[in-house]
């Protein structure tokens, strides 16, 4: 788990939220749109932003902008939307002009932080999120942001403080938790990184995201154990949690009880919406048992669900080499090659595919 950069729609990370279409007869059209309608522009445009709708939303505050070109609030919105889709030399030229109509809009310098980021230039995103904290120095996210950038400037020790300071802050949001963790793991303090999510849970019990953290983040370094302890409190809180009993069924086979391992499997793939990734997860167990036919099916299962799923077809293709059937491998190999190039070092280098290495099909599309 990495540490992440925060925002609002101020500011950098776009929260996904149900946005509710504009009633037609709101929209300002015609002859009569005036710098007064730039208002509702803007409060489309906004809406837009949250729902993920980058492309309205930028239409959106264009339109507000031929109509209000002083528009200080349009000018840091439209950075916002542009930094949603990593055009951030755009977005910094939005967030420039918004502070100098604004130069006091924490909100821009805090967007002007994140589009800095986006472009390597963390010592002045720094200065930026510092202009930012300073303005407004009771909000948490921007001084995650600010450990964010400490630690992509080397500065380990200032980014924890930035981060604590983040969660005394607003110790509900779990993002700033979630980042302060990740810093940990990067650093390689995993201990450490463990006690701290031991906190992170103790401060909200019954928080089933605090859980799924606390798992993913043991897991990611290698605490299979931890890991699971964690999942087992997801799944006891939401029993029909399929990413919770996918994680069991991972954590249960990394410690290699892969009995338990498929239990949790059979029950994540049991649970509605079928999951792509309970399959293939049923699938890698399966194979692991050598049950090579049911892993096969588990992995058609996958297929089934995502046609263009490439760790399917290259897991399916390892079993289909396992069981002596060379012509379904390499069909599957191919497949999974196209989807995904970055797999071919990876074929050369895989045991279960050993057999297939004389082969002049294997060798040309490993090439």
């Amino acid at each position: 788990m990495k540490y992440a950069l925060m925002c609002l729609i101020c500011g950098w990370r776009l929260l996904t939220l149900s946005a509710p279409e504009i009633p037609a007869q709101e929209t300002p059209s015609g002859s009569g749109e005036s710098a007064d309608s730039a208002v509702i522009y803007y409060n489309m445009g906004f809406e837009y932003v949250h729902d993920g709708r980058v492309d309205l939303a930028l239409q959106a505050f264009d339109r507000a902008l031929a109509l209000k070109p002083e528009y200080e609030e349009a000018w840091r919105g439209r950075g916002a939307a542009l930094a949603a889709v990593h055009r951030s030399a755009e977005a910094l030229s939005a967030c420039d002009t918004a502070l100098r109509l604004d130069p006091t809009d924490w909100k821009a310098w805090s967007n002007e932080g994140g589009a800095l980021v986006d472009l390597q230039r963390y010592s002045e995103a720094l200065k930026a999120f510092d202009r930012a904290s300073e303005l407004e120095p009771s909000d948490g996210p921007t001084w995650s942001n600010k450990g964010a950038t400490l630690m992509r400037l080397n500065r380990p020790d200032d980014a924890m403080s930035a981060f604590d300071k983040a969660i005394s802050l607003d110790p509900e949001n779990d993002q700033l938790w979630m980042n302060k963790a990740g810093a940990l793991a990067q650093l390689g303090r995993v201990d450490e990184m463990l006690k701290f999510l031991d906190q992170m849970t103790a401060a909200a019990p019954d928080d089933p995201q605090r859980w799924l953290t606390k798992a993913l983040a043991a897991g990611e370094v290698g605490k299979a154990a931890e890991a699971l302890k964690a999942f087992d409190k997801l799944t006891e809180l939401l029993p029909d949690s399929t990413i919770g009993w996918i994680g069991k069924a991972q954590a249960f086979a990394n410690m290699d009880s892969l009995d338990a391992a498929l239990d949790a499997a059979d029950k994540a793939t049991s649970l509605p919406p079928a999951s792509p990734d309970a399959w293939n997860t049923k699938g890698v167990i399966l194979a692991r048992l050598h049950r090579y036919d049911d892993a096969i099916e588990a992995y058609t299962r996958t297929i089934d669900l995502v046609p263009r799923f490439p760790g399917a077809y290259y897991d399916r293709a390892c079993v289909q080499a396992l069981k002596g059937d060379k012509p379904g491998a390499l069909f599957d190999l191919r497949k999974a090659l196209s989807l995904d190039t970055s797999l071919k070092s990876v074929a050369i280098k895989d045991d279960d595919l050993k057999s297939l290495r004389d082969d002049s099909e294997f060798q040309a599309i490993t090439r």
